[in-house]
């Protein structure tokens, strides 16, 4: 199970470098960004974020999520 997740999480992360969302919207109609900073402050605040700049930033850290989960639920079973 495991195995899966890790490797799941690893495919999606080389999928969007390659032609994810780094290449731009994804949406066949993206929101206008006046109207997210209007609606959806959360999401307005968390956008730069997931800028090139914070790609690997944004990768470690959910791996290292992921692999404390993990840890977590091996120490649980013992």
């Amino acid at each position: 199970m495991y195995f899966r997740e890790l490797g799941y999480y690893l495919t999606g992360a080389a999928l969007d470098e390659t032609a994810g969302y780094a290449r731009g919207p994804s949406s066949a109609e993206p929101v206008p960004d006046e109207t997210i900073a209007a609606n959806f402050k959360h999401l307005a605040a968390a956008a730069p974020y997931f800028q090139p700049a914070h790609f690997d930033a944004t990768f470690e850290t959910g791996l290292e999520i992921l692999l404390a989960g993990i840890e977590r639920s091996n120490q649980k079973q013992d």
